[in-house]
């Protein structure tokens, strides 16, 4: 990842998270964390934005001087989508001549590739005609 990327990505998360404090502010008091982390827990969301919530918190908290210990939220893991056939006759259709191949051969042995999986072609040798 570049450094205009991460400084771009940063920028959103920060943008992001600067505006958790405002829902947190609207639901709960913020001079009670115990209350704080009642509210997150019973919130109907993902837990990707309880997370962001709480880092949001713990920020609020540490800026004020409370007293905080985190939770955890982790993330669930998203089912991958396996492409129709035909989605993947459009992309070979439409693919240069090395990345058509390495989908025809992963197509061909039923391993799918999962999208934004960048295809590995220069450590292969190439192919070569033979008599």
């Amino acid at each position: 990842m570049g450094t205009q990327e991460t400084r771009k990505s940063r920028r959103y998360n920060q943008k992001y998270i600067s505006k958790c404090p405002h829902v947190l502010e609207k639901h709960t008091n913020l001079s009670d964390s115990e209350a704080v982390k009642t509210f997150v827990a019973t919130y109907d969301r993902h837990n990707g934005y309880k997370r962001n919530l709480i880092m949001a918190y713990e920020h609020y908290a540490r800026l004020y001087n409370l007293t905080f210990s985190k939770p955890k939220y982790q993330e669930n893991a998203k089912v991958p989508k396996i492409p129709q056939e035909a989605k993947i006759e459009t992309i070979m259709a439409n693919s240069p001549l090395e990345l058509r191949t390495a989908i025809a051969i992963s197509k061909d042995n039923a391993t799918f590739m999962l999208p934004n999986t960048p295809v590995e072609t220069s450590k292969t040798p190439p192919l070569t005609v033979r008599d």
